[in-house]
């Protein structure tokens, strides 16, 4: 595996999940975020043999304590949010 590879899969998404460092100021999840992404990619058994996700596998999920916790500070949002009313809508009925 070339150096920039090992660097785009490896090393980045270590700062994306917050294990090292802050996470890149043009990358747009914070940690939480990516790993409740991670956790479905996950589930759905996608990118099973990709090092980035044997890493989260690794280092991250035996961490994880309660996962429908952090679902549910993910996807909320308040009053002053700029999402329009029919996609509210659509996000409390988890149809997004």
């Amino acid at each position: 595996m070339r150096l920039s590879r090992f660097l785009e899969r490896i090393c980045l998404p270590r700062n994306r999940l917050g294990i090292k460092d802050i996470k890149p100021f043009e990358c747009v999840g914070i940690p939480d975020e990516v790993k409740v992404a991670m956790y479905f990619a996950h589930e759905k058994g996608e990118y099973r043999d990709d090092p980035a996700m044997k890493m989260f596998e690794a280092e991250v999920m035996p961490d994880i304590t309660d996962i429908e916790a952090m679902k549910q500070e993910v996807f909320s949002y308040g009053d002053d949010s700029n999402i329009p009313e029919q996609f509210k809508q659509a996000i409390k009925e988890n149809k997004l």
